[in-house]
């Protein structure tokens, strides 16, 4: 089987679609791995690694799509991608098909292609392998873009989330804190201080007590919670959301 990494081309995306560790497993099992040329620079990956990984590099979208029984992509295909599928070729992406443009869906039927969206895949006991590793990535920035939209020179309310010595820490909610998952970097929520989760039910809460050595503050209602927070992080997205404090002062930054 003929694989085709093209390079991704959607606005801001630096990820690749494979890694060289990949194509060295492709290429035992005795299929054959085209790389578009500098498809995965950005991500740190060259064409060199490419090559001495077994695959082969191509200088256009058109060849790396065209060789291909199966497409490695990370989003879903722009429009100027549609043009290159090829009938009853596969594709394999993260595709979010129920908030994708009507002319995708239109060009997937239209060269029948089939679409393994990766953010679909389950494991037999319901999770998801794919999406989780990108969602818990999106988690380790949170509070790292948190932090720094609360600074005055982004517009924040200058609170340093960590506090100072005689300085109240930031309060931190996770609203919307699934069972069992992990999307936000709790590391940092006993240095912070103070975290309470907004959560559905109890079974995220308990999920949520075995992560921290000293528990934090569960609830189910936003209430005054909400009000005194410096930094609401949503799970599942990567930015902090900021809210009126009503919190002790903390520390300008």
């Amino acid at each position: 089987m003929e694989f085709g990494v093209p390079r991704e081309i959607r606005d801001l995306e630096k990820r690749v679609g494979l890694t060289p560790a990949g194509v060295v497993e492709l290429v035992k099992a005795g299929h054959k791995v085209y790389i578009e040329r500098n498809a995965g620079a950005d991500a740190g990956f060259f064409d060199e690694h490419y090559e001495r990984a077994g695959a082969r590099i191509v200088y256009t979208p058109e060849e790396a799509w065209g060789r291909a029984d199966v497409v490695l992509k990370v989003t879903r295909p722009v429009e100027t991608e549609h043009r290159l599928f090829g009938n009853g070729q596969t594709l394999m992406s993260f595709l979010h098909l129920t908030v994708a443009s009507p002319d995708l869906h239109a060009a997937l039927a239209e060269h029948e292609v089939t679409a393994l969206a990766y953010e679909v895949m389950q494991d037999e006991d319901g999770t998801l392998p794919v999406l989780m590793p990108m969602s818990e990535a999106a988690g380790r920035l949170a509070p790292i873009f948190a932090g720094r939209l609360l600074t005055t020179s982004r517009g924040g309310p200058g609170i340093l989330l960590s506090g100072l010595p005689g300085v109240a820490r930031g309060i931190v909610i996770i609203v919307g804190m699934p069972g069992g998952s992990q999307l936000f970097d709790f590391s940092g929520i006993s240095y912070w201080g103070f975290a309470a989760t907004l959560a559905r039910s109890s079974s995220s809460g308990r999920a949520l007590t075995s992560i921290f050595t000293t528990a934090p503050c569960l609830s189910t209602m936003a209430g005054a919670a909400l009000s005194k927070a410096s930094c609401t992080a949503g799970a599942g997205t990567s930015l902090g959301r900021l809210v009126t404090s009503s919190a002790p002062p903390a520390a300008s930054v």
